[in-house]
């Protein structure tokens, strides 16, 4: 994963904060409700922000800072209306893939209380799955975790899961629906494998008073975001025009 995307705060006295940060965070601070919903969330996209002198060409200094996107995407987080865009070519917040939830190894993680082990020999160190990122396989075990308390409504293939209380009950309902036979090929290649992607056998479609709209870097989307952020009186002249600017490219 490379390149960068925008991430902006506004906090409940309707300050923002924007910075430009690497889309690995997609993968880390990002992936988490808590950061996202109610942390602070402030400090971590300041202190994660790009070194403009040595990733940025110095024709983009000056969009860094600006509430308007770069590269792969823009993320806002909007405390005052309770809404999160979240929009990249990279990441979903809302869907999760088939491969983090394969079934041996869910059951394995089960047993072992979502411990692993990583480093060698006597440098070994144990970490809970569910509470702190280590690589991409174990990304989405995180970001479930995370959401469990906001979650509202959840879906497994287009199906209500009808009590949210614990990550272990949606996940062992997942397993059991994937087994189903008007399920089971929708997934896999011709060999029967899971297919790496990020697909609608599971997402969370309604949080407790949050609203999450996440999609690709495309017009739609950002059309979205421009004029949520207009409704709101958010944007410069200079940004508006940044704003224009990106969406006519897209539309080309």
């Amino acid at each position: 994963m490379g390149g960068f995307i925008k991430v902006t705060l506004r906090d409940l006295k309707n300050k923002l904060t924007t910075r430009t940060i690497s889309t690995f965070h997609l993968n880390g601070f990002l992936a988490d409700y808590k950061n996202i919903l109610e942390g602070d969330i402030e400090g971590l996209i300041i202190n994660n922000e790009v070194d403009k002198e040595v990733e940025i060409t110095k024709s983009s200094h000056h969009l860094l800072n600006m509430n308007t996107p770069f590269d792969y995407g823009y993320v806002f987080i909007d405390r005052v209306k309770k809404k999160v865009f979240f929009i990249n070519n990279y990441d979903s917040i809302s869907y999760f893939d088939n491969f983090s939830f394969e079934k041996e190894k869910y059951e394995l993680l089960k047993k072992q209380n979502y411990i692993i082990k990583i480093g060698k020999n006597d440098r070994t160190e144990k970490i809970d799955i569910r509470k702190d990122y280590v690589i991409r396989d174990f990304r989405e075990y995180k970001k479930l975790y995370s959401a469990m308390p906001y979650i509202k409504e959840i879906t497994i293939f287009d199906v209500p899961v009808e009590e949210v209380t614990t990550m272990e009950s949606v996940l062992d309902k997942l397993m059991i629906e994937r087994e189903k036979p008007e399920n089971v090929v929708k997934n896999r290649d011709e060999n029967g494998e899971l297919i790496f992607n990020f697909n609608t056998d599971m997402v969370i479609t309604e949080l407790n008073d949050w609203t999450m709209i996440e999609g690709n870097r495309d017009m739609e989307h950002y059309q979205l975001l421009f004029n949520h952020l207009m409704s709101e009186n958010l944007l410069s002249e200079k940004e508006v025009i940044e704003w224009e600017n990106e969406i006519k490219e897209l539309s080309l």
